[in-house]
C-alpha cells in the first residue's frame, strides 16, 4: 500500500521536474540574444561536393535569404557583426549508383576572447552557439536542390531562434 507521504512526494518532485523544464525551454536560446547581424560564411567545397553538384555560393546565397526573410540583417564578412552563420558540408559520392550522401551542418558562431589553459594568451576564436545538421542522401541529379533546400530549412529555424531570444527582456 502506498502511503499518502509518498504520493504527496511524487507530485512535489514531478512538480519541479516540470518546472525545471519550463525553464529550460524558456532560457533554450538566450545565449543568441543581441544578435542583430550575421555574416555568412562556407567552407571551400571539396571535389566530392562539386561531382555531386554543390555550389558554396548557392548554398551561401539560401542561408542569405532565409536570414533575411527572418527579419535578420545579413553584412559582408569585411563588416563586423556580431555573429557568424557557418555552412559545412562532408560529402560522399557513389558515382556506380548516381548516389550523394551529405552530412550537412549550419551554425551560429560568435567571436570571443578565450584563454585556454596550454596558452596563457587570450586569442580571438570563433565559439559555436547553436548548430542544426542532417544526412541528406539521393541521386546525384536531386542532390544540389535537396541540399539547397535543407540548408534554408535550417537557417530559418536558427533565424527563429535569433528573433525568440531577442524578443525577451
Amino acid at each position: 500500500m502506498v502511503s499518502r507521504r509518498s504520493i504527496v512526494m511524487l507530485l512535489i518532485v514531478g512538480f519541479v521536474q516540470l518546472a525545471d523544464r519550463a525553464a529550460a525551454q524558456t532560457n533554450e536560446h538566450d545565449i543568441l540574444h543581441g544578435i542583430k547581424t550575421v555574416t555568412v560564411m562556407a567552407q571551400a567545397a571539396t571535389e566530392v561536393d562539386k561531382a555531386c553538384g554543390l555550389d558554396m555560393e548557392a548554398a551561401k546565397a539560401a542561408a542569405t535569404k532565409a536570414l533575411l526573410d527572418g527579419g535578420i540583417r545579413v553584412v559582408s564578412e569585411k563588416e563586423a557583426s556580431e555573429a557568424g552563420l557557418g555552412i559545412r558540408f562532408t560529402t560522399l559520392h557513389f558515382a556506380t549508383a548516381a548516389v550523394c550522401v551529405s552530412n550537412v551542418k549550419v551554425d551560429i558562431s560568435a567571436r570571443a576572447f578565450a584563454t585556454f589553459a596550454f596558452n596563457e594568451e587570450p586569442v580571438r576564436a570563433w565559439i559555436m552557439l547553436e548548430e542544426q545538421g542532417t544526412l541528406i542522401s539521393s541521386p546525384r541529379a536531386d542532390h544540389p536542390s535537396r541540399t539547397t533546400q535543407k540548408i534554408t530549412d535550417m537557417t530559418e529555424i536558427l533565424a527563429s531562434h535569433i528573433r525568440l531570444a531577442n524578443q525577451k527582456q
